[in-house]
């Protein structure tokens, strides 16, 4: 009898542990849904622009959209992914950084290019500049290949806009992606943290 009840409170006990784990699972799993939600908005808003802009007009810049004709496709989903880096910062206390990069994109967004010039590129400098650095600085050391073409794409978009090659836009919009890379990277990766795979709980006890 007593070898019955330990092995069953042995399974009551597994079960909780691994229903504990399912959670936190989850938990991670809601995470990496943000930072892909984030990434898409990151890479295709510029599309969006371009693709609902009429052709004659001349943006030279993304920020310059904020004067388009129907500029709330310039204002929400760039208001959304400042809110989301920001509750990304809130939920993961190891990524704060990102609420200080949730502010600079609410701020170059507050403050429109022409109206609040300096403001406004305080704001945009900070943005870039802090998630290069957020790249570079904060990346798992595992990372360390990813680093390495995430500096050398940085050059190549710098070097390539002064030489002229490509517009201030596109500049912007491929620095966008890179940084859109990295989420998508770190959902996958999620800094090192592997989801474990559902298992039923009925099996546990065996």
């Amino acid at each position: 009898m007593k070898i019955q009840e330990l092995a069953s409170a042995g399974s009551r006990r597994a079960r909780t542990t691994w229903m504990s784990v399912e959670r936190g699972a989850e938990t991670v799993g809601k995470y990496a849904s943000l930072e892909r939600v984030l990434a898409s908005l990151l890479a295709f808003t510029p599309l969006a622009l371009l693709a609902l802009e009429d052709p004659g007009s001349n943006f030279n810049s993304i920020s310059a959209y904020y004067a388009m004709s129907e500029n709330q496709v310039f204002y929400v989903p760039l208001t959304i992914a400042a809110m989301l880096f920001i509750v990304n910062g809130v939920l993961k206390r190891e990524h704060n950084y990102n609420i200080i990069l949730g502010v600079a994109l609410a701020g170059l967004l507050l403050f429109n290019q022409d109206d609040w010039t300096p403001l406004h590129s305080f704001f945009a400098i900070s943005f870039f500049a802090g998630s290069a650095a957020v790249v570079l600085l904060f990346s798992p050391g595992t990372w360390r290949r990813f680093k390495i073409a995430f500096a050398l794409l940085v050059g190549l978009v710098l070097v390539s806009y002064f030489l002229g090659w490509i517009t201030f836009f596109q500049a912007e919009w491929l620095a966008l992606i890179a940084i859109a890379v990295h989420f998508v990277f770190a959902s996958w990766k999620l800094w090192g943290y592997t989801i474990p795979k559902r298992r039923p709980l009925a099996s546990i006890a065996d």
